[in-house]
């Protein structure tokens, strides 16, 4: 498989998933962690694949934060990996 394949038909379903059962209650926030976490641990693993790949294209310029005080910010990992 490629790594655009891996993450596009592995990862990104399976952490939409994750989304999904946290959403309706299945998932609890240990559960949302340690996915985002796994995500984070293999896109860094396919991250050189995919830059090797000479796919280039500017997809613009992106400010990402925190709100103060919040401890949480697996969801701004996870946006910042899929505009990565």
């Amino acid at each position: 498989m490629t790594a655009r394949s891996v993450l596009e038909s592995g990862l990104m379903p399976g952490i939409r998933k994750v989304g999904e059962l946290f959403s309706i209650g299945e998932y609890y926030l240990p559960e949302l962690l340690i996915s985002g976490k796994a995500m984070q641990a293999a896109v860094a693993e396919l991250e050189p694949l995919l830059n090797a790949g000479g796919e280039k294209f500017h997809a613009g310029k992106y400010l990402i934060g925190t709100v103060k005080g919040d401890i949480h910010d697996i969801g701004k990992k996870i946006v910042m990996m899929m505009l990565k």
